[in-house]
Parts: C-alpha cells; structure tokens; sequence
C-alpha cells in the first residue's frame, strides 16, 4: 500500500501482472498463495548473521498499553508442557545395498506404508 493506492502482483500465464487500485479494493486469494517458500542456503546463511533489533516500549509512543501482555492477550493459556521424546528407531544392516532397499521395502509394506 502507498497512499491511498494498492499495488499487487497476480500470476497469470505469460508470468507476473502488476495491478495498480486506488482505495478501497476487494483483494481475493487462491490455494497456490498459502503454500510455504523454502529458505535457500545463501538465505539461511544471512539469517545467522543478521541482527534483530530489541523493540522496547519507549519505541512505540502513543501505544495502548492495555493491549500488551498477558492482561491485553485475548487468549489465555491454561497450560504448557514439553512432550516425551521417544527414541524409537530401527536400523537396518546388510551385506549389500539391494539387500538393505528389501529389508526396508519389507518392513513398510509390513506397516502398510507402501
């Protein structure tokens, strides 16, 4: 949004449209658009070097406080736990790779995974 404006990309066949609206706008979404991007290498590199600021309350002037925290939190939460960890694990040895992919194939089809 700028101003009183909304710019969007849409995809279509020929690639990427750029729409320009002014205010107020109906902006529709499909299933494609909620699916998750994968973080690159070079991206999950940079967010290990990248410094996050600490935001206090004397950054936010003109801030309703009574919208912060626990007391402002419509939700409240009754409890919290970590789960069990279960080390459950199989490992599967052989003399040769084609006996190790028949001895895996046979213990998923026994799960019925396969």
């Amino acid at each position: 949004m700028e101003g009183g404006k909304v710019i969007a990309r849409r995809q279509v066949e020929e690639g990427i449209e750029v729409i320009e609206a002014r205010l107020p706008v109906l902006c529709t979404a499909t299933k494609e658009s909620n699916k998750p991007r994968y973080a690159t290498i070079r991206k999950k590199i940079a967010s290990l070097k990248a410094e996050i600021p600490e935001i206090t309350l004397a950054d936010l002037p003109g801030s309703d406080t009574t919208k912060m925290g626990l007391k402002g939190s419509p939700t409240k939460v009754k409890a919290t736990f970590t789960p069990k960890r279960s080390a459950g694990g199989v490992t599967i040895t052989g003399n040769n790779p084609g006996e190790i992919a028949c001895a895996l194939i046979s213990r998923l089809a026994d799960a019925k995974i396969l």
